[in-house]
């Protein structure tokens, strides 16, 4: 059998390989979205299933809120993010001057909200053998 045409990750759609892995990585790669977006991503020599672009950083945004909900039973607040997301997709979505400036706007509040409610949350406790 022939590994080499068996498709692998670099084979993927764009950005397909690329994982949020923790809380604390979701809450570095905010600042991705804040500086880069929306068309200043860098295009380094990686196959596309490594690259990072607009909807691939927003993808990762909406996928990364999972982290947050494990820490963040209030519905209410956990609403307020996600809008917040969609707000700031929706402002970068115009490419123009005033549409990145809004959108890193709106994501730095998101930013802020999430932190400020990761810190009222009770830390739910492990098991003592896990």
């Amino acid at each position: 059998m022939d590994h080499t045409s068996s498709p692998g990750p670099q084979d993927g759609e764009i950005g397909s390989a690329i994982k949020i892995k923790s809380l604390e990585h979701y809450v570095d790669f905010l600042s991705q979205i804040i500086v880069r977006a929306p068309n200043s991503f860098r295009n380094y020599d990686y196959p596309p299933a490594y690259q990072l672009n607009f909807e691939v950083a927003f993808r990762l945004a909406r996928e990364g809120m999972t982290f947050v909900e494990e820490r963040i039973d209030d519905s209410v607040i956990l609403a307020r993010l996600r809008g917040l997301i969609e707000e700031s997709y929706q402002a970068f979505s115009s490419f123009d001057f005033e549409g990145r400036k809004k959108g890193s706007w709106i994501m730095q509040q998101f930013e802020a909200e999430l932190l400020t409610a990761l810190r009222r949350a009770p830390r739910k406790k492990k098991a003592p053998w896990g």
